[in-house]
């Protein structure tokens, strides 16, 4: 990761005593905040999006390498599949 691409976070909590994440990006330092609440449910998108792109890298090498697909096919069944999980 570039230092331009950095993703930083800071708790912190306000004057009345409120929680919250401080969340900062790239090196144009765009900030914004969320309460604890957002910064679970973003945390919990980013670890599902993470586990589905391996998931979609094992099923391609698997098209690719043990089924003979060629790579637009296989790219193009991993389409339809983050599609299908998408509407699942």
């Amino acid at each position: 990761m570039t230092e331009e691409s950095r993703i930083s976070m800071a708790s912190g909590c306000n004057a009345e005593g409120k929680p919250f994440v401080h969340y900062i990006w790239d090196s144009s330092q765009k900030k914004c905040q969320w309460t604890p609440e957002e910064a679970k449910q973003h945390a919990l998108c980013l670890l599902q999006c993470a586990e589905a792109a391996e998931h979609d890298a094992s099923v391609f090498g698997l098209l690719t390498k043990e089924m003979e697909f060629n790579k637009e096919d296989a790219a193009r069944f991993i389409g339809n599949l983050r599609n299908h999980r998408r509407n699942d």
